[in-house]
């Protein structure tokens, strides 16, 4: 990820403080392709209304464990085509079990989410 802008730029401490928490929250996916990482997405889960603040720069985005939307938080892809599936599988893996998923390959129905 060090590699993708915004990442590039980022201090290296909060960037490995959220990537721990979304580990051990397991609200993460990766992407591989031929063995080889090719997209992580990591999220918070929140609730509708505090998002809409943050966004509105009205509060600070703060992750709450029975949140029923999700926030991306930490995103990168080599491949443009795999940003809404990726979207999409964290979103049914929120959803349907709160748990991390590994993605192998393409097509995406390979997904177990």
């Amino acid at each position: 990820m060090s590699k993708h802008r915004p990442f590039a730029d980022l201090e290296f401490g909060p960037t490995v403080q959220a990537l721990m928490f979304q580990l051990h929250e397991s609200t993460h996916l990766v992407v591989t392709r031929d063995d080889a990482l090719a997209g992580y997405l990591g999220w918070l889960l929140v609730d509708p209304e505090g998002a809409e603040a943050w966004v509105a720069g009205k509060a600070r985005l703060m992750a709450k464990p029975d949140g029923t939307a999700i926030a991306a938080t930490l995103f990168a892809t080599q491949y443009t085509e795999d940003i809404l599936p990726m979207i999409t599988a964290a979103t049914c893996a929120s959803v349907a079990s709160r748990s991390a998923s590994r993605v192998s390959g393409s097509p995406w129905s390979a997904a177990t989410v």
